[in-house]
């Protein structure tokens, strides 16, 4: 999430990528070792953090963890405090809305270290499963569950005569709003109130990744329309392709995504 942010006098990382093999155990070590000791009793991995991703080379690795009642600003000031004295001051940075820490790989990459970006929520659960990742990375199913979304809200609009715009921030949660006014406080954190609101019948698991959600849609014929409107690859497409500025910016990872919709499609024709 934060990128390279760890560098010598002369601009190069010190930090490297961290094979698959070793995410457990240095995620453990960090949990254990420093997150435990500053109370933190729930701490998710994000994205390709995540063991359902199949990235057997991350360039970092992402966690979100909870604050309780606590502002997460506030407690993200915490944790850093915590971690410089701990770490040392070099080893950690306030990068945004992250805390990124420099710290040793364990496992079989010895004297080496990764960049770990720590988030703080008050609903690290909820944001985990925003950030969820997979065989296809997560930003392909964030942006179907938002092209659903906007779907929703086209649906709700032309059912009560008011402009109603469905909205998902990852992380952050669904906003709705009506007639440009929000019509509740704060945003939608939980996964199945979400998914309420976008009348998706499934479990918050089943949807986790992109080809859940994909072989949800193709499932339910409500939403299986959808998919056409995702890209131009998409057999039968609309012509909207919701993720034409992903297909110039992550051409290959853009192609797996709509062949497996192809693929899905076609298994059920």
């Amino acid at each position: 999430m934060g990128g390279k942010v760890f560098r010598d006098a002369f601009g190069n990382p010190t930090v490297t990528m961290i094979r698959r093999e070793n995410v457990a155990e240095t995620l453990d070590s960090f949990r254990n070792d420093y997150l435990g000791q500053l109370g933190v009793t729930e701490c998710h991995p994000l994205g390709s953090t995540d063991s359902r991703s199949t990235a057997q080379l991350l360039g970092d690795m992402d966690v979100v963890i909870g604050c309780g009642d606590l502002d997460p600003k506030y407690f993200k000031h915490e944790v850093f405090e915590y971690l410089s004295e701990s770490l040392g001051s070099d080893q950690v940075k306030k990068v945004g809305s992250i805390v990124s820490v420099r710290y040793p790989i364990r496992g079989t990459q010895l004297n080496e270290h990764v960049q770990i970006d720590v988030m703080t929520s008050q609903d690290p659960s909820g944001t985990a499963w925003l950030m969820s990742g997979g065989q296809v990375k997560g930003v392909f199913r964030n942006l179907l569950l938002s092209l659903i979304a906007k779907n929703r809200s086209r649906e709700i609009t032309e059912g009560v005569g008011e402009d109603v715009k469905i909205t998902i921030a990852y992380p952050g949660g669904l906003a709705i709003k009506r007639s440009g006014k929000p019509i509740q406080e704060g945003r939608i954190t939980s996964p199945s109130q979400i998914m309420n609101v976008l009348r998706i019948k499934a479990r918050p698991d089943d949807i986790r990744t992109f080809k859940g959600l994909v072989n949800y849609c193709v499932g339910d014929s409500r939403y299986r329309s959808v998919l056409r409107e995702f890209s131009d690859r998409v057999t039968g497409a609309t012509g909207m392709n919701y993720i034409a500025d992903y297909e110039s910016k992550m051409p290959r990872e853009a192609l797996r995504a709509t062949n497996y919709i192809n693929e899905s499609l076609l298994r059920t024709s």
